[in-house]
């Protein structure tokens, strides 16, 4: 019997209004919003209740997963809030709201689970294997199947990307045809990066492993095994020698790629590490969280170097300019970008006229365009002006990764909505 791996994120936040609710002075009226998925396939579910309170609340949801309702809070409370689908466990968590009413509750639930019958409970896509679809999208063609993660390889010729089935698949993007495709994780891999050298791919997954590969003949070289819940980002040092990941169990740990041994492990963030980055320099190491901060490491000694705390949310991804001097980090929820000076810590500026959440940034190899990736738009600009260039439009849901080419002329981006497209930029 199949059994399906339910994951819910629920990123609860309860927000006060202006003034309190009519009749009762203690009381807020509040609005709670999240998204849910099916882990395995990163697909999101159709339909959740919530309950919060003791009030169950059916919800439907919107293309990408993203549920809303409204509710009253009392100050200085704690309130149980629980997101379930039928034939699902629930996902709980108890969150209290501060003197204003205002608080953030971010969990998920990852069990083995299925309904009375063995059936997933919503099967939406049968995932082919890619040899059996035909080629991924370039530029105008379409290609199936939900795509996760992107990374090209440091000589321009390959193409990596995740998807829902626990697999990586290469791509020759000069013929256009599949090589390969990695299999090997159990989960969801929410990460692929490769090598400098080109000569391993890492990828991190919702199963908690970070496995290498040799991409020229397709072996699992190693499993780095250590960290205690999902795993959502992986980044190389300049110089090959470490890995870096970040993790749901809130920690960036260090790693030795030749060994596959464990360093270090880096504990600041007070909530689930989304991203990490090495800088080009190799002298920082940077991570974002679902604490709405990004920290700067010193990664020889393991000690934070500075604390960022510029975001009113999740901290979904942090890139490098390519002089290691800028840091450009993506708050998701407050639909914003900050570009900060890695010296100092000081925030440059912030580009904020994105009309969706902000999911994914990177910056070109030659430093001249900063990559963001907004619902289903990617918007380009100017790192050093700040000044919207473009806005590359045509995927139907959210993006979930982009990636520039080594001579930084081609665009990758994945998305929700199934497809590969890579964009021509210079």
């Amino acid at each position: 019997m199949r059994k399906y791996i339910m994951g819910l994120l629920l990123v609860g936040v309860i927000i006060a209004a202006p003034g309190p609710v009519e009749g009762d002075s203690s009381a807020f009226k509040g609005t709670i919003y999240g998204y849910v998925y099916e882990a395995t396939s990163g697909e999101p579910m159709p339909s959740v209740f919530v309950l919060c309170d003791g009030k169950s609340t059916p919800v439907t949801t919107d293309k990408d997963g993203r549920y809303e309702i409204e509710a009253d809070f009392a100050p200085s409370t704690s309130y149980t809030v629980k997101c379930y689908a039928p034939g699902y466990p629930e996902s709980s968590k108890t969150v209290e709201t501060d003197s204003n009413g205002k608080a953030v509750a971010d969990f998920h639930l990852s069990d083995n689970t299925e309904d009375r019958e063995g059936q997933p409970i919503d099967a939406i896509l049968n995932l082919p294997e890619p040899e059996e679809t035909g080629p991924i999208m370039v530029l105008d063609k379409l290609w199936s199947v939900k795509k996760y993660s992107v990374a090209f390889s440091p000589n321009g010729q390959t193409l990596a990307y995740s998807w829902g089935k626990g697999t990586v698949t290469l791509w020759d993007i000069l013929t256009d045809k599949w090589i390969r495709t990695l299999n090997g994780h159990s989960c969801l891999v929410a990460s692929v990066a490769f090598s400098p050298d080109g000569r391993i791919l890492a990828s991190g997954s919702w199963d908690k492993m970070i496995k290498l590969w040799d991409p020229e003949t397709g072996q699992e070289l190693k499993t780095l095994e250590g960290h205690s819940d999902w795993v959502r980002g992986v980044a190389w040092s300049p110089d090959g020698r470490n890995i870096a990941s970040g993790s749901d169990d809130n920690t960036v740990k260090i790693w030795d790629s030749k060994t596959g041994r464990e360093l270090k492990t880096l504990e600041g963030h007070s909530n689930k590490v989304i991203s990490v980055a090495w800088s080009p320099d190799g002298q920082t190491l940077a991570s974002g969280s679902t604490d709405s901060t990004v920290i700067l490491w010193d990664p020889t000694s393991g000690h934070e170097i500075k604390i960022l705390p510029g975001h009113s949310s999740s901290v979904d991804c942090v890139a490098f300019s390519p002089d290691s001097r800028t840091l450009a980090s993506a708050g998701s929820y407050d639909k914003t970008v900050k570009i900060w000076d890695t010296a100092t810590g000081s925030e440059i500026r912030t580009l904020a006229n994105h009309s969706s959440f902000v999911t994914n940034v990177a910056f070109s190899p030659d430093g001249q365009i900063l990559a963001s990736g907004c619902g289903d738009t990617i918007k380009l600009w100017d790192p050093t002006t700040g000044r919207e260039i473009q806005i590359l439009a045509g995927h139907s849901r959210i993006v979930n990764s982009v990636a520039f080419s080594p001579d930084s002329r081609t665009l990758a981006s994945g998305s929700a909505d199934g497809t590969i497209r890579l964009w021509s930029v210079a």
